[in-house]
């Protein structure tokens, strides 16, 4: 059986996803959810910024969800 991959940032619980930034294992509660107008952080203008808990829809062009680690979430730079 193979070890189940545990979260890279509390190292208690188990992995469910990455970070889209750095590629860190992250469970459910250490993931950062953030909406995107654009799949580029650097792109990111007034009036674009940044929602969470929202998803993805087939309706609305170019907007783009993202999973984060604490210390990418708190380094995003988004111009407000």
């Amino acid at each position: 059986m193979a070890d189940e991959e545990l979260c890279g940032v509390c190292s208690k619980n188990p992995a469910t996803r990455h970070c889209s930034q750095c590629d860190i294992p992250l469970c459910e509660e250490c993931t950062k959810k953030i909406r995107l107008k654009t799949g580029d952080l650097s792109e990111q203008v007034a009036g674009y910024g940044i929602t969470s808990g929202v998803t993805l829809s087939t309706l609305r062009a170019g907007e783009v969800t993202k999973y984060l680690c604490p210390k990418c979430y708190k380094d995003v730079d988004i111009d407000m």
